[in-house]
């Protein structure tokens, strides 16, 4: 029996299912939460807003922990700061002592709504959550009586009959049917405290706990999805059909197609997106992923195709959208926080009218056109140009051959073009597919050769025709010998500013298309239409409201749409293959339960990730993913395996059945930060495009050796000290930076949250976009500067130097920095394997390239020789990236790089390499044998006085 989608996704709801288990409730923490006035009721009203009353909230101490805590965990991301409202507090029956509110929701640091209104997580059953959530999102009722409700008298109140009943029918439904309603008359710690269990009628803010958990409405949905037509669905491509089969396919994306800069390698995932329905791409730090994303998006809009865009975090979201936006092309629907859900609205709103006429594609056309002819024909000069070039590095015992057996090839006058063509035709003779007066012709035609060769009857076609290739570049190089020899300055910066003209042209081009007028015809009109009421509705109301809408008429206008993952099911209709393509990036930081409701949305996927960098974390137990395999007949298939959720992530379970691609080139920190990953974790295989001989010997790790113990509860309070010394003294004197402070330890990240908050006001710490938090938190986030707070002393446990010790962990913790790194450690002897090597790399920036001459036969030799016995220090074959300069002189801004010679593998990696080159900020000379070769000296001493 086969497998289908369904039983699949079975799987993943049991192992979604908190049902029968004791659900572990993170209680608030009392000392990070505050009473607020009633006037900030508006917020649960669907307002927004700070109503100060004069109680002088804004400026009082606990008001300002609050908000530091919430930057320093950066709130911007998660949505750390809350707003809560009936607040169970006491001894729960089931969760022991808890403090947690019934409703809440995220608020910004100005404390406006980010998002309505959310039920507490002890409320678990699907009945009671619809039904409780559709009161909070639009019954009248609760808006009139929020205003009021704030104390237990109103709650007998005659005039207020709403909140009280919800309240109690709320209560129940989290386990709490006896609980009495009390006034907000203490501090919320005291009320934690208590042996009853209360519901506390008061607001407050606070910062939520770490670790939250899945939605718990997760598995009804999952299962709701097993009995819709699923096979079809990226989901079933992944878990069913095993081979990834091919998609419908579009001819390669060639590189003038795209509004953005590509290496290779993001071009080769771009197409292979084209043709497979599932495609994995490992991205290590710093190669560009969401800049491929965001190509691979737009690619497939250009073809006609919807696409669906999804990250786990708003600052994933946010750092996607800000690529898109940036570049022309079309506008993506970027859905999640209340905030965004707005802006949607109105961009929706707003869609029918921003729309263009034929006339208007037909510019953008012409436009793209014409500067496609003026790149294609410039980068065709260069490329002919270097071909010239390349020819003149010509074997002399082989040409002197060829004059010997074809002498006519080398007189003035020859026709080689004829020449080629005699050649062409004559291959034709021995091919029995041809008809016999083809190959009779093509007789003829090798006898003509031989005549115009002046070669004897018995010469091979194929020796023949290598002659004619020589004698064709050799008449070539004598040209260019003849004109001055190769120099492309003047050519380069013509071709670079027709490149950038293209990509706009190919972006401009692109938006027009998807905002042609009919693409929005009356009915993508009201789907359009109807989204945008639903965006505005209470999240129950919009499920139903979604559930309606014509998703192909929606997508037509709109095709490309941006989510976070925990709102792919709130904010779009369960419909199988909504979207022809789903992205999810971070997927080796995903979960498989989490990422279903993204891959059954569409039919084919792309799942960016690093298996390098830390891995979801798991609390399904091994017990339960084999029983839940059993339950539905999938213990011992192959699929089995690969719903090991405990250890397979997202990315894992999609490699399992297609073969990762690797983005290959980091851009974003200097090289004494990242190579230490490039060739530990990554095998070399990452070149670095930072490499310039300006930074390659920066020092940019500092080790600072503190005489420190961690005590008991795992907190090294002078490592914790020092940080502090350092930021003051380093950072706060100098330019803004964004800072972060790491642990691999949560008892230290949590007593450095708490020292930094009480060190430095909120405005010093929103200078420095300071964050503090464990490695697991700063997955996906980087700062200019970064602090490490190793917690390991010679007394430290074997357990603890092991924990360090794991390669993904040290790998993003010694990752995140682009400028400095600084390690504070209290370790004397016994360093763990990784971090001993990482201090050994710390002490010891290395330049690159080598002092080795080329192949002293080569003009590359030549040039390098000369350079020297003029005095000027050469270094030969330096890497940058996947690419390799032939030779570098000078340094800091007069570095120069020098190419010797046509790329190995032809102009057109010549031009590209070039262009990327200088796209990094390299100064790059061409020393062309057929320009410089009789005048090296003269070069070297021009190039000399230049450096001085």
């Amino acid at each position: 029996m086969s497998v289908t989608a369904a039983q699949v996704v079975r799987v993943l709801a049991d192992l979604a299912d908190t049902s029968g288990q004791r659900r572990s409730i993170t209680s608030v923490d009392p000392d990070l939460m505050r009473w607020l006035p009633l006037s900030y009721t508006n917020l649960l009203r669907g307002e927004s807003g700070r109503r100060s009353d004069g109680s002088g909230f804004d400026a009082d101490d606990l008001a300002r922990r609050i908000f530091k805590t919430a930057k320093l965990r950066g709130n911007d991301d998660e949505g750390v700061l809350r707003v809560g409202w009936l607040w169970l507090a006491g001894q729960h029956p089931e969760h022991g002592r808890i403090l947690t509110p019934l409703v809440s929701l995220p608020v910004g640091a100005d404390v406006v709504a980010l998002a309505e209104p959310e039920l507490s997580e002890l409320i678990t059953e699907p009945g009671d959550r619809l039904r409780l959530g559709a009161y909070v999102d639009l019954d009248p009722t609760w808006r009139d009586d929020a205003a009021i409700t704030a104390s237990p008298a109103s709650f007998s109140d005659e005039r207020v009959t709403g909140i009280p009943a919800w309240t109690r029918d709320a209560s129940a439904a989290a386990g709490c049917a006896t609980a009495t309603v009390v006034a907000a008359d203490r501090p919320a710690g005291e009320f934690q405290q208590s042996t009853d269990l209360v519901v506390v009628a008061g607001v407050a803010l606070y910062v939520t706990p770490r670790g939250r958990r899945r939605p718990v409405t997760q598995a009804a949905t999952l299962r709701s999805w097993a009995n819709q037509p699923i096979d079809d669905t990226a989901l079933g491509a992944l878990y069913v059909d095993g081979t990834a089969t091919p998609s419908t396919a579009h001819d390669p994306t060639p590189a003038t197609a795209s509004p953005f800069e590509l290496n290779a390698a993001q071009r080769a995932a771009v197409d292979a997106v084209a043709r497979q329905r599932v495609t994995v791409l490992s991205g290590p730090p710093g190669t560009g992923k969401s800049q491929t994303v965001a190509a691979v998006a737009f690619d497939q809009v250009r073809h006609g195709r919807s696409v669906l865009v999804v990250a786990p975090t708003n600052a994933s979201v946010s750092a996607l959208t800000a690529l898109m936006e940036q570049t022309p092309g079309p506008d993506p629907v970027v859905f999640g926080s209340t905030a965004h859900r707005v802006q949607v609205a109105n961009q929706l709103t707003e869609h029918s009218s921003n729309v263009h006429g034929d006339d208007e594609v037909e510019r953008r056309t012409a436009v793209r056109e014409q500067a496609f002819d003026d790149a294609t024909r410039r980068r065709s000069a260069i490329a002919e140009l270097l071909a010239a070039e390349s020819a003149a590095d010509i074997d002399p015992a082989e040409l002197m051959l060829a004059r010997v057996e074809a002498p006519g090839l080398f007189e003035q006058h020859t026709d080689l073009d004829r020449a080629r063509d005699l050649a062409l035709s004559a291959a034709d003779a021995e091919r029995r597919d041809r008809s016999w007066w083809c190959r009779r012709r093509a007789r003829k035609d090798l006898e003509r050769l031989h005549r115009l060769c002046r070669s004897s009857d018995d010469r091979a076609l194929d020796t023949l025709t290598r002659h004619v290739e020589l004698a064709t570049a050799r008449r070539r190089s004598a040209e260019l010998q003849s004109s001055g020899g190769l120099d492309l300055a003047a050519l380069w910066g013509s071709l670079s500013d027709a490149t950038d003209r293209l990509r706009h042209a190919n972006g401009a081009l692109l938006h027009a298309v998807t905002h042609r007028r009919d693409r929005s015809d009356r009915r993508s009109q009201r789907a359009v239409a109807a989204v945008a009421a639903a965006l505005r509705a209470g999240r129950e109301r919009r499920r139903e409201l979604l559930a309606e809408v014509d998703t192909s008429e929606l997508l037509e206008p709109l095709p490309l749409w941006v989510s976070t993952l925990r709102d792919v099911d709130d904010l779009l209709p369960m419909r199988a293959d909504m979207f022809d393509l789903v992205i999810i990036d971070e997927a080796s930081h995903i979960d498989q339960i989490s990422a279903a409701p993204a891959l059954l949305r569409a039919s084919s996927a792309l799942v960016v990730g690093d298996p390098r960098q830390l891995r979801h974390v798991s609390f399904v137990a091994a017990t339960r993913v084999d029983e839940a395999l059993a339950a539905h007949a999938l213990a011992g298939r192959p699929v089995a395996a690969q719903l090991d959720v405990q250890r397979n992530s997202l990315f894992d379970a999609a490699a399992s059945v297609q073969p990762p691609m690797l983005l290959d080139e980091h851009y974003r920190s200097a090289p004494h930060l990242i190579d230490f990953s490039a060739q530990r974790f990554y095998d070399g295989k990452v070149g670095v495009a930072t490499r310039h001989p300006r930074n390659e010997r920066d020092d940019c790790i500092d080790v600072v050796d503190v005489d420190g113990r961690r005590d008991e509860s795992g907190i090294n309070v002078a490592e914790i000290d020092t940080i502090i010394d350092l930021l003051r003294t380093r950072e706060l004197v100098g330019e803004q930076r964004s800072v972060g402070v790491i642990t691999p330890f949560r008892a230290q990240a949590d007593a450095l949250e708490t020292a930094l908050r009480d060190e430095f006001d909120l405005s010093q710490i929103q200078q420095l976009d300071l964050r503090v938090g464990t490695v697991h938190g700063f997955q996906g986030c980087q700062r200019d500067t970064t602090y490490l707070s190793m917690c390991l002393d010679d007394d430290a446990p074997t357990g603890s130097r092991s924990f360090v010790d794991d390669p993904a962990l040290f790998n993003v913790m010694v990752t995140r920095a682009r400028h400095n790194v600084t390690v504070v450690s209290s370790l004397r002897s016994e360093f763990p394997d990784l971090f001993a090597a990482y201090l050994r790399h710390a002490d010891a920036p290395t330049a690159s390239g080598t002092t080795v001459a080329p192949d002293a036969r080569s003009w590359s030799a030549r040039v390098v020789t000369e350079l020297r016995d003029a005095g000027i220090d050469v270094r030969t074959r330096y890497p940058v990236g996947r690419h390799e300069i032939d030779a570098v002189v000078g340094n800091g801004d007069r570095t120069l790089g020098l190419i010797c010679g046509v790329h190995p593998d032809g102009p057109d990696a010549h031009v590209d390499r070039h262009l990327e080159l200088s796209r990094l900020g390299w100064s790059i000379r061409e020393v062309f044998a057929s320009q410089w070769a009789d005048e090296l000296p003269t070069f070297a001493v021009e190039l000399r006085a230049s450096l001085l």
